[in-house]
Parts: C-alpha cells; structure tokens; sequence
C-alpha cells in the first residue's frame, strides 16, 4: 500500500495537535524563562496572573519595553512586528507576530 505525501503529513500534523496532557492546574506553565513561583515573580517586579489553560504564570516585565528594534536579537523578549518594538512582558500570551533573529516577520503563539 502506497502512502501519499499528503497524506502521510497530514497524519504527522494530526499528532502533533493532539490534545494538551493533563497537568495540575496549580502548577504554573513553563514560561520562556519567567520566574515560576509567586515570591519570586513578586520580588521581580512580575505579575502572577491566570494563563487561560487552567494554569498561572509569572508576567515578569522587560527593561527595553518599547524601545525599537529590527530583529528579535534587540530585545530580551519579543521584538513586535507591527510597532517594532521590544515587547513589555514575558511570556507574551496568544498569538503575536514577532521579528525573528534575522528581521523575519513570524507569528509566535503562547499558551492563551
């Protein structure tokens, strides 16, 4: 039996969205290097908030928020595509489109 490409792939990507495993709810989701317990975030300046999968992280604020940016290697987060410029918090939720390291536009998605 032949496999089509299309299909063999199409497969592949079904795997890859298969439902999230479950995980305990008071544990807080890994957050791109934000701190990932209460004291902590607090002591940074972060803010402890619900991540909209059941789960709360660490909204820890970024020095260079705002300034300019033409690729993801300016800033210590995101460099945002449209205002281009370095995102205000870590981890950024949802889907944002982003410069990469090279100054290509992409769209990143996190947790939300």
């Amino acid at each position: 039996m032949r496999i089509f490409p299309a299909l063999a792939a199409l497969t592949v990507l079904a795997a890859c969205l298969g439902a999230e495993p479950d995980r305990d709810p008071a544990m807080p989701v890994t957050s791109l290097g934000a701190p990932q317990d209460r004291l902590t975030c607090a002591a940074t300046g972060g803010r402890w908030a619900e991540t909209g999968q059941g789960g709360s992280t660490c909204y820890a604020p970024l020095g260079d928020a705002g300034r300019a940016c033409s690729n993801g290697n300016n800033c210590a987060g995101a460099c945002l595509a449209r205002s281009r410029s370095c995102a205000p918090v870590r981890p950024l939720m949802g889907c944002h489109e982003i410069l990469t390291g090279s100054g290509m536009v992409a769209t990143q998605c996190i947790g939300s």
